[in-house]
Order: structure tokens, then C-alpha cells, then sequence
């Protein structure tokens, strides 16, 4: 089973990651991805093998950046794939909003920007770029679709209605789009609580980058 969307206390999370990597494996979860916002920290620390052996699945890299949209309530982006080792030259903009990543090690932290900037820099070091948890098809995906700044879509979430997920996933079908989805766990008492399959998302987690 799969779940590509959660947090560690490298930014809102409650739990740390080898707190997160331990319900992982119990829930025995296959496919996961740590998407902590604005943090790639996570990543530096499973650069330890003690640590990455805590999880015997498939870890894709990842995070979650906000960026500026008028208001809009969907304005975050999950990326997938990316190259953590580049990533920390790309930093850009002001620091992230998030009180908790005040006193974080700044190298590890990413900035904002508009939707064309923070899609330009994940697409630049491999990354994949869905919308996260939109709930509902946004005025903005058609603009998205065609400049080419978006690879998927967050369909399968959480706290979200069939009748939604359904709508969304119509649209990723209609537009090419790529699908995911995660539980957007802080702690690990949200981990994999409603995991997806394969069967649901595709196989385009077999084609991008891991750790």
C-alpha cells in the first residue's frame, strides 16, 4: 500500500522520522514519501543507514511548498523525485511561513515563490509536481495544465469525499494528468490511516527517484 503525503518535526509533524519510518513498516506500507514543508531535512538525515533501514519499503523524496495564488485555498504543491542534493542550491524567496522551522539548519529549508517559479525549480532537479489536497477542480488547473507547470494531482486524500475524488479524478484523466495520494499524517497516529494502491495511482512510482 502506498501513502505520499506526510510530516515529521522537521516542520509541523508531531512525530520524528524514525518515529514516522517505525509506523511505516507496521502498518506495512510499501511506498512512501516524507513531504515536510519546505524541509528537505528529512532526507539528509536518512542518508544514514541505521535510519533507512528502519523502513524496508520504497522511499520517494519529497516536500510540500506553498505558493503565492491570490488567496486560493489550494496553494501547495507536492513534489516527488527530487534530487535533495541539488535542491539546497535552488533555495529562493523569503523564508517559509512556518514558525517551527525557525531555528531548522537553513540549508535544508526552501523558500516560496509564484506557482511558475516553484514549479521551474522541482521540474529543474527531476521532480514531479502534483497539486496537493485541491478537493476540488481549481480555476487555476486549466492555466496549470497547458503551461505545463503541473505533472498530477493529489486525488486520493484523507479527509476528502468520494464524490470529490471522483471529480478530480476525472479531470487527471481528461488532461494526462498523473495521480496520487496520502493521509497527510503529522504524527504517526495518521500514518497509511487510508492508504491507496497501485491500482489507483499507476505505475509512475516505479519510474522516479529514491532514497
Amino acid at each position: 500500500m502506498i501513502d505520499l503525503h506526510m510530516h515529521t518535526s522537521f516542520s509541523d509533524g508531531n512525530s520524528s522520522l524514525e518515529e514516522m519510518l517505525v509506523a511505516a513498516e507496521r502498518k506495512k506500507l510499501r511506498y512512501i514519501s516524507i513531504t515536510d514543508h519546505y524541509s528537505i531535512g528529512a532526507y539528509e538525515k536518512l542518508k544514514d543507514s541505521n535510519i533507512r533501514k528502519l523502513f524496508s519499503g520504497i522511499i520517494i523524496p519529497g516536500a510540500e511548498w506553498g505558493f503565492n495564488n491570490g488567496g486560493d485555498f489550494s496553494s501547495e504543491l507536492l513534489a516527488y523525485g527530487i534530487d535533495v542534493d541539488s535542491i539546497e542550491r535552488l533555495s529562493w524567496g523569503e523564508p517559509d511561513p512556518y514558525p517551527c522551522n525557525a531555528n531548522r539548519d537553513r540549508r535544508h529549508l526552501l523558500g516560496r515563490g509564484t506557482l511558475e517559479e516553484v514549479s521551474g525549480r522541482i521540474h529543474k532537479v527531476g521532480g514531479l509536481v502534483f497539486v496537493a489536497h485541491p478537493f476540488i477542480v481549481r480555476d487555476w488547473f486549466d492555466y496549470a495544465c497547458k503551461k505545463k507547470l503541473i505533472d498530477g494531482v493529489e486525488v486520493f486524500y484523507a479527509d476528502q469525499t468520494r464524490e470529490a475524488t471522483d471529480k478530480l479524478k476525472e479531470y487527471c484523466v481528461k488532461n494526462g494528468l498523473l495521480m496520487s495520494g496520502g493521509c497527510d499524517a503529522h504524527s504517526i497516529h495518521g500514518i497509511g490511516e487510508k492508504p491507496v494502491s497501485k491500482l489507483d495511482i499507476g505505475n509512475w512510482i516505479d519510474n522516479v527517484r529514491t532514497v
